[in-house]
């Protein structure tokens, strides 16, 4: 499912976002269409976590074949704009490290995909949950914070540098260049 996001402040051109983090469920249809990657156990409406960038770029390459559209994983700026919904998000509800004592409240796991805040335009877990790759010129970031992280440093500014080999709190959205 796809968010249309209009241009504006920092994006000149109106391109649509995955509306969830790429799910275990959707990596492995491409795996097993494909044959280009073994299937990955656990819950399928989780994020895809512990991939590295370059199986996440082969996803949206196999993904742009199969719907003869242009997908791609997001720049830095566009990730940045559709997470700030245009300066318009608060977020104030989301799946990072919160402690009361020595007690942990949030931030245990990995929740599903399609669960936790929405953002204006309606993108969800932009903020916790999974950080997730995004293209920064040449080189491939993090952005959004992860489930691990403590909530005061979980935040859409939140980035990752050198984290193209993929770790277990990093997933990956998509987004379609719209003519």
């Amino acid at each position: 499912m796809m968010v249309v996001i209009p241009s504006g402040a920092s994006v000149s051109k109106v391109f649509a976002i995955s509306k969830y983090e790429i799910t275990i469920n959707d990596y492995n249809l491409y795996c097993q269409a494909s044959g280009d990657c073994s299937k990955k156990t656990g819950s399928g409406r989780l994020p895809i976590t512990d991939i590295s960038i370059e199986n996440a770029k082969a996803y949206t390459q196999w993904l742009s074949q199969k719907t003869a559209k242009n997908y791609s994983l997001p720049s830095s700026q566009q990730w940045l704009y559709a997470a700030k919904s245009n300066n318009k998000a608060q977020y104030n509800d989301v799946n990072c490290r919160i402690k009361f004592g020595s007690k942990l409240l949030k931030g245990k796991i990995l929740l599903a995909a399609n669960t936790g805040q929405s953002n204006p335009w309606g993108l969800m877990n932009v903020v916790g949950n999974a950080r997730e790759f995004v293209v920064d010129g040449g080189n491939t970031v993090a952005r959004g914070g992860a489930h691990i992280d403590p909530i005061k440093d979980c935040s859409v500014n939140k980035k990752l540098d050198n984290i193209a080999s993929g770790d277990q709190y990093t997933g990956f959205r998509i987004v379609r260049a719209i003519n």
